[in-house]
């Protein structure tokens, strides 16, 4: 899974959400990056 830090936009590739980014060490700004199926379910 692909997860975004909504305040740096570093970008985190793991298999679980982190509670804080790794890079600016902001809590609670992560979240899951859509992959393609997930814009085409949307639709």
């Amino acid at each position: 899974m692909a997860y975004r830090c909504v305040k740096c936009s570093y970008e985190i590739k793991k298999s679980e959400i982190p509670k804080r980014c790794p890079y600016c060490a902001s809590e609670g700004t992560i979240e899951k990056i859509p992959t393609a199926q997930d814009v085409l379910d949307m639709l």
